[in-house]
């Protein structure tokens, strides 16, 4: 927080957070390019003449205008870009991008940029506005994340031999191959499963777009199953 000078600052992000407090005071947590996450307070908004209507709350994305003061930031003005409504007929995409911000919120240091993971989220934001499979985007924004942090299990190859993987069994950090782990059914990836967890990893966004019928067929909790995995390794983190 002392890094950042006193003076204006513009920055694009979402809203992970929001508080009103009885006085009508609104506090926003915000995830800001350049900037990190940070609280930004707007003082009697929630009743006074500045209010900024739903531009307040988690998942809007927008520009916003802050003040560095000499101890906190402050919220001067948002420029909302896209917010919620967008996935309100889709009550399964809001949970998991509600979901998205809890884990952001516990998981970000606060004033530490981090503009290649709000790219992501933005990216799997639009995915899930696009209509795709939910789980399908939860189980790759996550994949995702943790490759960014260099913790992503690998896909491809087992960890024990080094041996192509054609189907594998999950530990709880990785996924070896047959001959190196024995699991449960539960544990175990099958070739097809794999290979859809693979595209649905690595394929850009575009891409995605371009080819989602490649997961239509793909259970629902097929996606859960596995996201639960990398989730486990995130909370392993702390």
């Amino acid at each position: 927080m002392d890094s950042f000078r006193q003076g204006l600052y513009t920055s694009s992000g979402v809203v992970l957070r929001r508080n009103i407090q009885p006085e009508g005071n609104i506090n926003i947590y915000v995830f800001l390019k350049e900037i990190g996450p940070v609280w930004l307070n707007a003082p009697g908004s929630a009743k006074g003449k500045v209010r900024f209507g739903g531009a307040t709350e988690p998942l809007t994305w927008g520009i916003f205008q802050i003040y560095k003061g000499t101890r906190r930031f402050y919220l001067k003005s948002v420029e909302v870009k896209d917010d919620i409504w967008l996935l309100k007929k889709n009550h399964e995409a809001v949970k998991i991008s509600l979901q998205w911000l809890k884990f952001l919120s516990r998981n970000l240091l606060e004033a530490h940029p981090d503009d290649k993971l709000l790219g992501i989220l933005y990216w799997s934001f639009i995915l899930l506005v696009k209509d795709l499979d939910p789980e399908m985007v939860n189980w790759r924004f996550f994949w995702k994340w943790l490759n960014l942090w260099g913790i992503a299990p690998d896909l491809t190859t087992c960890p024990g031999c080094g041996n192509l993987l054609s189907r594998g069994v999950w530990s709880s950090e990785a996924i070896y191959c047959s001959s190196c782990l024995s699991g449960t059914p539960e544990n175990e990836v099958t070739e097809n499963i794999l290979k859809v967890l693979g595209m649905a990893a690595r394929f850009s966004h575009e891409s995605i777009l371009e080819e989602h019928s490649w997961f239509i067929n793909v259970r629902p909790e097929i996606w859960r199953l596995n996201s639960r995995r990398l989730v486990e390794a995130l909370e392993r983190m702390k």
